[in-house]
């Protein structure tokens, strides 16, 4: 899991992570093809954020391609997916030695 996390973000990025503790995991159903798909996703803390505050993505192997804009945002205040991380204390599980908070989205059902 985390030789593929770096491998991707080094593709997507050009910058080498250093990936910290597992935050969060999300399960859900993926109704998104013709087929539903139980998925899982793995939420990692980056510890070296400072590295990607300039991303030059004609520099990367693949990343003009996969990632139209780049830019850290303030998730209480975007829209973004999963919804709850609108809502969840994020620097509260980096700081913290919290537990990994796993959002089962199959309870919403």
């Amino acid at each position: 899991l985390i030789e593929g996390l770096t491998r991707e973000i080094v593709e997507e990025t050009g910058i080498v992570p250093i990936i910290g503790k597992l935050l969060f995991i999300q399960q859900f159903q993926d109704s998104s093809s013709q087929r539903e798909k139980e998925q899982l996703e793995f939420f990692f803390n980056i510890e070296n954020t400072n590295d990607y505050e300039k991303i030059d993505l004609s520099a990367t192997s693949h990343g003009e391609i996969e990632i139209k804009h780049v830019e850290f945002i303030d998730p209480k205040s975007h829209n973004i997916l999963p919804a709850f991380l609108q809502s969840i204390g994020i620097q509260d599980y980096v700081k913290n030695n919290k537990p990994v908070y796993i959002y089962n989205g199959f309870s919403e059902k």
